[in-house]
């Protein structure tokens, strides 16, 4: 019995020795196997950390080669079909910015102007074709360097690049600036602009300067100019046999109450006022009067209205238009006569010439307590809308087809300058449904 137990304790003891031999050599078997498992998946996840690192460093070609497990063959089959789609998207677009890139450098170069862009830093970033030939540089030497300070002394590159600083000086006031160059054979006329490029945070990454070629602008105003100083010059020589003529009449005529000696004694007051037309028109030709001169006199406007309505009559009555006058009693003015009656001159001309037969005119002085208010009206066609801002500039002519237009596009414009050298302001309105209101307004003059 004792025997018995012996061999049982015994039996225990060698069944525990080999059950934690056993454990022991499954644990060692588990670790084994879990290493073997973690390097096997360690490796193609730090290949894939290493691959998505690639991409987010723009590298192409960036692909994950065969896996040992069937999933992380299906994980890099994704991430492969990943990579080749974000690389035909960045394919795409560099082939957009380069098409981009190119059209705008097309534009650009296409333009008949100076275009030379300049970084934040005054570096030029591009300069096309006739800048180059403007400034006399050579585009490929002139890229990458600053404009300040390019390797050239052509005069043309010295004048703009002074042009540009003095620019810079005149801060908010120094917008643009014109300069003379001979470029090909002939004398240029070009307006020198800069023009800031500002990001949407107001942060400016570059300067853009425009060569702007305004030679024709600039021969059409010699033109002009000297189409009316030869005008002006021209009718000095038949007004003055006019007058000559005119005054002769009047010696000769017995009774300068009738109708005739009225006649002559208007017509040598319109050439008195046509020669001193002409004389200052020769002068604002000549750059010779920078600003209108006025006599200052105390004034009745309505009796100067009157007095030049009047002179239309004849002309009216031949052309079956009916001029309504309605003229009021209005504040005294301090001004020109001679001027004041030509601006109204002007006026009733300009409503005669685009008036139908059979049409009318409204004559209107109007009081108020700051000033007098002169109207002209007329039922012609009126003035198109896209003319009005420019009908009181130099040279501006309107007319329907059947109207001749005026001589030379000047008398508005003068008209203008007279009624601004009196304190004034002239501007135009829609006269209901047909024609056009020409409304002036002049100061009263204040009691001593």
């Amino acid at each position: 019995m004792f025997r018995a137990d012996s061999r049982s304790i015994r039996l225990g003891k060698r069944l525990t020795y080999d059950f934690a031999g056993g454990l022991a050599l499954v644990l060692i078997i588990g670790v084994a196997m879990s290493w073997r498992l973690g390097l096997r998946l360690g490796r193609p996840l730090a290949e894939l950390a290493d691959r998505l690192r690639g991409i987010s460093q723009r590298k192409s070609h960036v692909r994950l080669g065969p896996q040992p497990l069937a999933e992380l063959e299906a994980v890099a089959r994704e991430f492969n079909q990943m990579a080749e789609r974000l690389e035909h998207y960045d394919q795409l677009n560099v082939e957009r910015l380069v098409y981009e890139k190119s059209k705008t450098e097309a534009i650009i170069e296409s333009l008949e102007d100076g275009v030379v862009l300049l970084d934040s830093q005054g570096i030029v970033a591009h300069m096309n074709e006739i800048a180059a030939l403007i400034l006399g540089v050579e585009a490929s030497d002139a890229l990458g360097s600053p404009f300040d300070d390019l390797s050239s002394n052509h005069p043309h590159y010295l004048r703009v690049r002074d042009a540009l600083r003095n620019l810079q000086k005149a801060g908010v006031n120094g917008h643009r600036t014109e300069i003379d160059l001979h470029v090909r054979g002939r004398d240029h006329s070009y307006v020198v602009k800069p023009i800031h490029l500002y990001q949407t945070e107001g942060k400016s990454f570059g300067t853009l300067v425009i060569l702007q070629d305004v030679t024709y602008i600039r021969d059409q105003d010699r033109a002009r100019t000297k189409l009316v100083a030869t005008l002006s010059h021209e009718l000095r020589t038949p007004l003055t046999a006019l007058a000559l003529t005119a005054d002769l009449l009047s010696r000769e005529s017995t009774d300068t109450n009738s109708k005739n000696g009225e006649l002559i004694a208007a017509i040598i007051e319109e050439c008195a006022r046509m020669r001193q037309l002409t004389d200052n028109l020769l002068n604002l030709a000549r750059g010779e009067i920078p600003a209108i001169a006025l006599q200052q006199e105390r004034l009745n406007l309505t009796q100067i209205a009157a007095e030049v309505t009047q002179r239309f009559a004849i002309q009216a009555r031949e052309k079956h238009v009916e001029i309504e006058k309605q003229l009021e009693a209005v504040p005294e003015i301090i001004g020109d006569p001679v001027k004041l009656s030509w601006v109204i001159s002007n006026l009733l001309g300009n409503a005669l010439r685009y008036t139908p037969d059979g049409g009318s005119i409204q004559v209107r002085a109007l009081a108020s307590e700051q000033s007098a208010r002169l109207e002209v009206a007329d039922s012609g066609p009126g003035i198109p809308a896209e003319l009005k801002n420019h009908i009181f500039e130099r040279f501006a002519q309107y007319g329907a087809d059947d109207v001749k237009k005026g001589a030379a596009g000047l008398g508005l414009a003068i008209v203008k300058e007279i009624v601004a050298a009196h304190g004034g302001r002239i501007f135009v309105e829609n006269n209901n449904a047909h024609g056009s209101r020409f409304i002036v307004e002049i100061p009263a003059a204040r009691e001593a």
